[in-house]
């Protein structure tokens, strides 16, 4: 009952605040108001794993006292109220809790007593930056040399270090956004740099000598250490796990043991347990694959404008004028990855449109790429704030919007990233663009990512969303959608989309919501609202049950001797297996791929010339068992989720070890993904190897053929244009 929930939600509030003031006199009021039982416990755990203020990363000697005694209370409650295994149970959170500290705590001290430690904290972020900047040049000169070789166009590319390594663009400046970013925190903490409104404030940073930079390493580092517990630290709070600091002796796992150095005297381990992690880290790589083949494709198959005016040049927003082909096939690419025309869309997202969140990100990508090739290749530069707003404002934003975007791309205390926010400022009032995050991007990446970390609602979005999945299945054949709602017994029912297509009616509950970018936190804000979802869904099936007449009148659709099957359909790729009361989640692309294509394949390019590639498919499982789509083949392929399942066979859970100190190592587990071979593909698909060995073959000896045939018509070129030259015909 309503008023029952709402009495148990504030309840939960109460719990919350006291934990939050560190109040064991508040949270024993709360505690004593009901029964104390194991599934208290449960939840009072929960709400202490969700506590920031429990969890002190830097050291704080007044709260750090109040949150020991908080503990410490509660420690013994639980021992007096319950039996010894709840009381064991409590006690391994609470030396996790102070595991976690012991490692935060070890970090700072490896730092102060580096080579670092003799600078100040303006001297360690000025060498920090130094260091972002060398490795971003060497990262992109490596990727310039892979682009002009093989015509690559984005970061996401692999590239050849020149000594027969391939190194991860995309995983380099993530690395030196990482670094930078987290460097910047924990001196910004440390030294009081932040202002009230959350906004981290740059003293003048000096200029260094070749002994100082170098003498700074240790800070991008400790910074990247800290970065790794930190994530640790989020998995175990957010997504359960066990995490425990034991003596190196205690280490029986022999694979474990190979990764420790003979000086280490402690071990922090991290072992993840949570099913939905994996789902979650498969769905945040299908939308990167995504992401790559829908910019990709509109790169490469859609025609630019003739000619893009320079920033200063630009007077209108898309689609009345562009500013580069990066905005251009941005927008288009975000409109297919959202199923709905951005440019059309004027709902505003943190008080802006999806427009001008792209135009906002390319013109900072512009500033910094006439920055950079103004002064000597320095991937960072100063601005003014008023020189970005002019920009903005020519270019068709109100001045409040423009305000508005420059604050939202301005590096945070929670900012996640320096690739979200690449504007730091400084105490003179001037902005630092950070180019080694900014010059790289795909703006349709960033602003996903910008506005999931604002935890903005995606009402109006959903809406589109709902349309859009109604408008593709009134196209197919024998099947019959309709939206509607309707009371009874005083409930309302709202039904986004409802589609009759033979002897079952599929329930559609469409979901247009972020994905968590691998953030521990959203992951259990997505698992908890999945959860929300499957009874919503369910609640809406039983209703078409038990109000049949309602269906009838509503669509004209009759559910007898029908088979109602719910479905909860994402817009982005996200997809979990079938919930325990058989309701089912498919993605947009996944429903799309089924009526559009009879079979399962795999997109891959060759390297055709410098200036041209073949894009081709290798198919590698039908999907219909005729010439058109049926509904058997519907449920099974849902059920099977083949894309899945080819990602999930190339993902394995790999140890990891950070050395925090000479005495300390953080071991954790984390998910990565393998390379796809001939084998491994089939294997995933239970398909034959050797087709899809002699479709490689296939496309080996056309790509080939195309070469050889292209090089003959260049040397008939070339000696033609000889000829002219020489003998005027």
């Amino acid at each position: 009952m309503p008023w029952i929930i709402g009495v148990f939600e504030m309840k939960k509030e109460r719990i919350s605040k006291a934990l939050e003031n560190l109040s064991w006199t508040e949270l024993r009021k709360e505690l004593d108001a009901r029964r104390f039982d194991a599934n208290r416990l449960d939840e009072l755990t929960t709400q202490i794993l969700n506590c920031d203020n429990i969890f002190l990363k830097r050291p704080d000697a007044i709260r750090q006292q109040k949150r020991d005694q908080l503990i410490g209370s509660i420690e013994k409650h639980v021992g007096a109220e319950l039996d010894e295994a709840s009381a064991q149970k409590f006690s391994e959170l609470a030396t996790a809790i102070w595991a976690l500290e012991t490692g935060y705590r070890e970090i700072l001290g490896t730092l102060d007593q580096s080579s670092a430690g003799a600078l100040t904290s303006v001297e360690r972020i000025a060498g920090v930056f130094e260091h972002a900047k060398m490795e971003y040049s060497y990262v992109a000169s490596l990727m310039e040399r892979e682009r002009n070789n093989n015509q690559i166009t984005t970061d996401w590319a692999a590239v050849d270090d020149g000594k027969g390594n391939r190194i991860n663009g995309d995983g380099a400046l993530t690395a030196i956004s990482d670094m930078a970013s987290m460097s910047l925190k924990m001196e910004a903490y440390k030294c009081g740099w932040i202002a009230e409104d959350g906004e981290i404030i740059l003293p003048e940073l000096p200029s260094l000598n070749g002994d100082q930079v170098g003498e700074s390493l240790p800070v991008s580092l400790c910074a990247l250490y800290w970065r790794k517990l930190e994530q640790s630290e989020q998995r175990f709070r957010f997504l359960g796990g066990t995490l425990h600091l034991y003596e190196v002796e205690e280490i029986q796992d022999k694979a474990l043991k190979e990764l420790i150095r003979p000086s280490t005297k402690k071990v922090l381990l991290y072992n993840p347990n949570s099913e939905f992690e994996l789902y979650d880290y498969i769905s945040n790589e299908r939308l990167h694959d995504r992401l790559m083949q829908t910019y990709f494709e509109a790169f490469h198959l859609y025609a630019p404008v003739a000619d893009y005016p320079t920033p200063a040049e630009v007077k209108h927003l898309p689609p009345t004028q562009y500013l580069s082909k990066q905005e251009q096939h941005s927008i288009r690419s975000l409109s297919e990855i959202l199923s709905f025309n951005v440019l059309e869309d004027t709902t505003r997202y943190a008080d802006l449109t999806l427009v001008e969140w792209v135009r906002g990100y390319c013109v900072l990508q512009h500033l910094a790429t006439e920055k950079i090739e103004a002064v000597e290749k320095q991937p960072m530069s100063v601005i003014t704030e008023d020189e970005i707003i002019t920009l903005l404002v020519n270019g068709g934003f109100s001045k409040p919007s423009a305000k508005r975007f420059v604050k939202l791309a301005t590096f945070h205390k929670s900012s996640a990233d320096l690739f979200d926010q690449p504007l730091i400022r400084r105490d003179d009032g001037n902005l630092i663009l950070f180019g080694p995050s900014i010059l790289q991007i795909n703006p349709v990446r960033v602003v996903l990512s910008a506005i999931a970390n604002l935890k903005v609602p995606f009402v109006q979005k959903g809406q589109a969303f709902e349309e859009t999945v109604l408008a593709f299945l009134r196209q197919q054949d024998d099947i019959e959608a309709h939206k509607f709602s309707f009371t009874a017994n005083g409930e309302e029912f709202e039904y986004d989309c409802v589609a009759a297509w033979e002897k079952y009616i599929f329930l559609f509950e469409c979901k247009n919501k972020r994905l968590s970018g691998h953030s521990p936190r959203i992951t259990k804000l997505i698992r908890d609202e999945h959860q929300l979802h499957i009874r919503q869904v369910s609640r809406l099936a039983n209703a078409l049950i038990e109000h049949p007449d309602k269906l009838q009148e509503k669509s004209g659709i009759s559910v007898s001797e029908k088979t109602i099957i719910p479905v909860i359909l994402n817009c982005l790729p996200f997809w979990l297996p079938t919930s325990d009361n058989n309701v089912r989640s498919i993605d947009f692309s996944m429903l799309h791929r089924f009526f559009e294509n009879g079979s399962i394949s795999l997109a891959t390019s060759s390297k055709v010339t410098k200036a041209f590639q073949l894009v081709h498919k290798m198919h590698l499982k039908k999907i219909w068992e005729d010439d058109k789509p049926t509904v058997e083949d519907f449920l099974r392929y849902i059920d099977s989720h083949h894309q899945v399942t080819l990602m999930e066979d190339h993902i394995v859970l790999q140890p990891e070890q950070y050395q925090l100190t000479s005495d300390l190592v953080l071991l954790t587990y984390d998910y990565c993904r393998l390379p796809m071979t001939a084998n491994s593909v089939s294997s995933a698909m239970n398909s034959n190897p050797r087709w899809t060995e002699a479709a490689m073959e296939r496309n080996h000896r056309l790509v080939s053929k195309l070469r050889r045939s292209i090089e003959r018509k260049m040397v008939r070129r070339q000696k033609r244009d000889w000829r002219k030259r020489n003998w005027g015909k």
